[in-house]
């Protein structure tokens, strides 16, 4: 299960409880998960290679491609987290339906 457990208690409310608790979730599938997938550990291991060639190309931007790699890093973690949730709204709003449908 997740590695950082949330309680309610230590949050404000139920949503920044639940926000915390897709994060985990969501880090500790990307950890199992992603590290035993051969597709994704190949991208990202031909995308390190190709930042640092850059780097070497061009020394004096270092710092500038590093932060762009910060940058496309934190968008696609948003992407994902956003989906992941919709992923579980959708989820909990078919299981609704599908009780409804059933009764």
């Amino acid at each position: 299960m997740m590695d950082q457990k949330v309680k309610v208690s230590e949050t404000e409310d139920f949503g920044e409880f639940l926000t915390q608790a897709l994060y985990n979730r969501f880090n500790d599938v990307a950890v199992k998960e992603l590290r035993s997938n051969k597709t994704y550990m190949e991208a990202a291991e031909k995308q390190s290679k190709i930042l640092h060639e850059l780097k070497e190309l061009i020394p004096d931007h270092k710092q500038l491609l590093i932060e762009m790699d910060d940058q496309t890093g934190s968008m696609l973690s948003a992407t994902e987290i956003t989906f992941y949730r919709q992923g579980l709204v959708d989820g909990i709003a078919l299981k609704r339906f599908l009780e409804t449908w059933e009764g």
